[in-house]
C-alpha cells in the first residue's frame, strides 16, 4: 500500500516485542519481498522500530528506496558494493555503516537527530544526488565518517551541527556541488581530524564557524568556487592547517579565523 510501517512515533531506548523487527525481514523487504508479499514502489518506510541484528545488504541490488526513519539498529549495516535508489537513516542510531564502493543513484541522508556509535564508511562510494549528514553525530577511534575516494554528485553537507568523535576523511573525493562543514564540530587531538587531501570540490567549500580540535589537511585540495574559512577555530600542534598545493579558484575567506598552531600553504594557488 506505499503506507509506513510505525512501531512508534519516535526513536525507543529499549528493545520490546512491541517495536523488535528482525535485519532479516528488512533485507527481505529491500529485495522486493516475494509474490505473496511484493513491495510497493514507494520502497520500505520504517519509523520508530527496533532493528535486531546485523542487517546484510552487501553486492545486494536494490530497486527501491531504503528508509528507516527514527530507528535503532544493534547491529551494524553491512552494503559493501550494493546498488539502491536512496538511503535514508534520519533520526536513526545505529552500529555502524560499512558501505564502501556502494552505488546510490539518489542521496543518502544521515541527518535530524542521527547517530552512529561505529564508523560510517562511504568509501569510493558513488552517490549521485549528494551526502546530507548535517546535525549527525558519528564517533570511531579509527575513522568516524569516511568518504575517501567517493565521486558525490551533489552536496556533501557536513555542518549545522554535525560531530564527529573522531577522524573525518574524504580524501581524493570528487564533490559535484558544494562541500559544507559550517557549523561543524570535528574532534580528533593530536591527529587528523578533517582530512581532505585532494579532494576536488566543483562549487563553494564552507567552513564558516567550523569548530576543530586536530589537525585539518586540504593538501593538493582544488576549490572550483570558494573557499571560506570565516570563523573557524582550528586548535592543533604542531600543525593546524596543512593546505600546502592547494588551489581556489575564487577568493579564499579568512575573516575573524581563529587558528592555534602552523598554517603551511607552500605553492598553493589561489
Amino acid at each position: 500500500s506505499g503506507d509506513w510501517c510505525r512501531p512508534g512515533e519516535h526513536r525507543h531506548n529499549a528493545e520490546s516485542p512491541a517495536n523488535r523487527i528482525r535485519a532479516e525481514l528488512v533485507r527481505f523487504l529491500a529485495l522486493g519481498g516475494d509474490g505473496d508479499h511484493p513491495v510497493h514502489e514507494a520502497g520500505v518506510q520504517v519509523a520508530g522500530a527496533w532493528i535486531s541484528g546485523p542487517l546484510k545488504l552487501s553486492a545486494c541490488d536494490i530497486a527501491v528506496r531504503v528508509n528507516l526513519i527514527d530507528c535503532v539498529l544493534d547491529a551494524p549495516i553491512h552494503a559493501f558494493e550494493a546498488s539502491l535508489r536512496a538511503l535514508n537513516l534520519s533520526g536513526s542510531r545505529i552500529a555502524g555503516l560499512r558501505a564502501d564502493r556502494i552505488a546510490v543513484s539518489g542521496k543518502v541522508t544521515l541527518r535530524g537527530g542521527f547517530e552512529s556509535d561505529g564508523p560510517v564508511s562511504l568509501a569510493e562510494a558513488k552517490v549521485e544526488g549528494g551526502i546530507d549528514a548535517s546535525g549527525g553525530r558519528f564517533a570511531g577511534d579509527t575513522i568516524a565518517f569516511d568518504a575517501s575516494g567517493a565521486t558525490i554528485g551533489g552536496q556533501l553537507h557536513l555542518g549545522n551541527g554535525f560531530s564527529a568523535d573522531g577522524p573525518v576523511r574524504i580524501v581524493g573525493a570528487r564533490i559535484g556541488g558544494d562541500l559544507v562543514a559550517s557549523g561543524g564540530h570535528f574532534d580528533n587531538p593530536g591527529g587528523v581530524a578533517f582530512g581532505a587531501d585532494a579532494v576536488q570540490v566543483e562549487g563553494n567549500a564552507h567552513f564558516e564557524a567550523t569548530e576543530v580540535t586536530g589537525e585539518v589537511r586540504l593538501a593538493g585540495a582544488t576549490i572550483g568556487g570558494h573557499l571560506s574559512l570565516e570563523r573557524i577555530h582550528i586548535a592543533s600542534e604542531p600543525i593546524a592547517l596543512q593546505a600546502e598545493h592547494l588551489t581556489v579558484d575564487h577568493a579564499l575567506i579568512l575573516r575573524r579565523a581563529e587558528i592555534s598552531g602552523r598554517v603551511m600553504m607552500t605553492d598553493a594557488v589561489v
